[in-house]
């Protein structure tokens, strides 16, 4: 059969299952030792069909380079699907290749496998290089016009959008991907001789399609069957896998780097996935996969020792790659790497108990946060995300979050001036620039602890109740250990009540910072809310439980600094809408200002009620405790009407100056005319007697 005729197979053929799939299955048939004939027929077909692949043309396959790819056209979705089937057809074909190698076999199969990939690069380019740029709503035809179709998937939504070809998953398989590494990255492989090894090694191109390859897969495992994940061979291939991206790439990162920093990124994120998918999956063999992947600890010495000495390896490597950053900073993939690097940090200190390792580990952060100034927002959110996690895991009662509200205070300003800014802790990660992003991670991390209350002021309520009913002999007993938790809890709304109580002052423009913060402030209130409940039901006239865990004080700071706060703020935002309203001079869309007009009205409406009803209950259990709560904070007066008399100070001041004006323009008016000022000025006239 000669080349040209594959095209009229191909283009004619109606897929019932991908070609590229069939074939693959077919060479695991064809590799496998076997006395049977068939497998000799097989392989005869594979190396018939790698011969004539590799004659092909575009042209051969149908192929035309003047058809638009992306079309809407059937003829356009039909050549979708060939291009996406000749590339199954030449992973396949790859995957046969690799299988088969031997040492006798090794210098063949290395100029194979080099030019099946060719002929794989060959068709990836041309299915590239058919993009669109969305920016019209009907099909671009020079000028001329089409009906629009209901398939027609090259029209982007969004003006400037790039439409681009979605190449299809791998057919390859876990023990391909695997050969494919080990002649890539180890220094010798049993199967293969160093001359044939040496013509794959230096090929950026194929190293980096085997990454991806290899992270298609992990993607792709998270979706599948548990009981195909849990097997044992599975497990063996992620060792494997592992092995070899960890100590050949990871460990050599800043070799690696040198080489090529997408490749070196492209292996983190495979290491990532692998660990991630054995957390989720292989929890229990964690321990055999670190041992067996890294090496460095044995099982025997247990886990947590196994992952802070990945934790330390990865801290030095992320020194090392963020020096280098510095004089390669024009580069995308060199600024990835540190991303991954924390996100594998992350990864590993969360599988570590909160003993003393993970406090080793918070102590490094806060000092790297600390001490490094560093010229990537992404890495800042990064690194102060992992911090807040492992803050919030220690249940330490550091004042880190107070201390990163109050360095947001000195770069945004506050709402109330007069107020004397506190000494605090400064991070060098958090600068000018960095506010909003720094803003929503603390808004963020707050949020969770208000939930992480919410949770536990409902499962209070469960023990109360079963508390009533709890026999004599445990019932002393159990109201300690209410009692203690309730203590937790005072303890962790208050933090967030002094946390907010910076974050209430901040001088906020208006925009989605100011609406987090806001919808953040109408949940800790809700928050508030709950807890004041909760202790009218535990509370009566001769047993005020919440005396005893120190509510009084929450209430303190919620009366006297938080809620004035909350209203400063509110008025700051309003004036500062009116301001920004003022001075637009360009026409808004439409939908655009209705959205913003029902966001804007619904957050402070829906702030102010609750505080409210917070407020409300204060007093119903003041009344129940016969406690005088309302020393501590006064009631709303936020409805009621308001002067501001700085506002009509300043408003008195410019009129006087406007009336000022106007008197000097009229007498320099009058004496133009050849009258006085005083003639012109003229007094009132005299009311006139009533008559008796």
């Amino acid at each position: 059969m000669f080349p040209g005729q594959i095209r009229v197979n191909v283009y004619f053929f109606i897929f019932q299952e991908p070609l590229g799939h069939l074939i693959f299955s077919i060479q695991q048939v064809a590799s496998t030792d076997s006395s049977d004939s068939s497998p000799t027929k097989l392989i005869n077909i594979l190396e018939s069909l790698c011969s004539r692949m590799l004659k092909c043309s575009l042209e051969n396959f149908g192929l035309n380079e003047a058809t638009d790819l992306l079309d809407g056209l059937p003829e356009s979705q039909q050549q979708q699907e060939i291009v996406r089937q000749i590339l199954g057809v030449f992973e396949a074909l790859m995957g046969y290749t690799i299988s088969t190698w031997t040492k006798d076999t090794s210098a063949e199969k290395a100029k194979k496998l080099n030019s099946l990939f060719k002929g794989y690069s060959r068709v990836a380019e041309y299915a590239k290089s058919n993009h669109k740029t969305g920016k019209k709503t009907d099909g671009d035809t020079g000028g001329a016009s089409r009906p629009k179709r209901k398939d027609d998937k090259r029209v982007a939504p969004t003006k400037g959008r790039t439409v681009t070809f979605r190449f299809p998953h791998t057919v390859l398989d876990y023990h391909v991907t695997h050969r494919m590494l080990c002649i890539l990255h180890m220094n010798s492989v049993p199967w293969c001789t160093d001359e044939a090894a040496n013509q794959i090694k230096g090929h950026r191109g194929f190293s980096i399609y085997v990454l991806e390859a290899t992270l298609k897969l992990l993607k792709a495992s998270l979706a599948e069957n548990h009981t195909i994940l849990k097997s044992t061979s599975r497990l063996n291939s992620y060792i494997n896998i592992g092995s070899v991206v960890y100590s050949q790439c990871v460990t050599k990162l800043q070799e690696f780097v040198e080489f090529d920093a997408g490749t070196a990124a492209l292996a983190l994120d495979c290491f990532n996935g692998l660990f991630g998918l054995v957390c989720s999956h292989y929890k229990e063999k964690l321990g055999l996969f670190l041992g067996e992947v890294v090496g460095t600890v044995p099982a025997s010495e247990g886990l947590t020792k196994q992952l802070f000495a990945l934790v330390s390896k990865h801290k030095e490597l992320l020194t090392g790659i963020l020096s280098m950053e510095d004089e390669a900073a024009d580069e995308t993939a060199v600024k990835k790497i540190p991303l991954l690097l924390i996100q594998g940090i992350t990864q590993f200190t969360l599988q570590i108990p909160c003993n003393d390792a993970c406090r080793q580990v918070l102590k490094w952060v806060k000092l790297f946060v600390k001490d490094r100034v560093l010229s990537n927002v992404n890495l800042v959110k990064r690194m102060l995300s992992l911090l807040f996690t492992l803050e919030l895991r220690s249940k330490g009662s550091s004042q880190l979050y107070e201390h990163i509200a109050m360095q947001l205070s000195d770069l945004m300003g506050t709402v109330n001036e007069d107020e004397e800014a506190e000494k605090h802790i400064s991070y060098s990660a958090v600068r000018a620039g960095y506010e909003n992003a720094v803003l929503f991670l603390l808004c963020d991390i707050v949020k969770q602890m208000l939930e992480l209350i919410d949770w536990t002021l409902l499962r209070f309520r469960a023990e109360y109740t079963a508390m009533t009913h709890s026999v004599a002999d445990r019932l002393q007993a159990n109201r300690e250990s209410l009692k203690r938790k309730e203590c937790d809890v005072v303890h962790q709304i208050s933090q967030c009540v002094q946390i907010l109580n910076y974050v209430s002052n901040l001088a906020l423009k208006p925009g989605p910072a100011t609406d987090a913060v806001l919808k953040l402030l109408t949940h800790q209130y809700t928050s508030l809310t709950m807890l004041t409940k909760y202790f009218i039901l535990r509370s009566t006239k001769t047993d005020p439980a919440f005396r005893a865990v120190r509510f009084e004080m929450v209430v303190k700071l919620t009366g006297k600094y938080l809620s004035p706060h909350v209203y400063n703020l509110i008025s700051h935002i309003e004036a500062s809408q009116k301001l920004e309203n003022g001075t637009k001079k360009k026409k808004a869309d439409p939908l655009a200002m209705k959205s913003k007009v029902l966001r804007e009205t619904r957050f402070i409406p829906n702030l102010i009620y609750e505080i409210e009803q917070y407020e409300k209950f204060v007093i119903e259990l003041s009344k129940k405790s016969k406690v005088n709560l309302m020393s501590y904070m006064k009631l709303s007066t936020y409805r009621d009407f308001r002067i501001y008399s700085k506002r009509l100070q300043a408003a008195d001041d410019q009129d006087q100056s406007n009336a000022g004006n106007d008197t000097v323009v009229s007498g320099v008016e009058a004496q133009e005319n050849g009258h006085s000022v005083s003639s012109v000025v003229k007094e009132p006239p005299k009311k006139k007697a009533r008559k008796q």
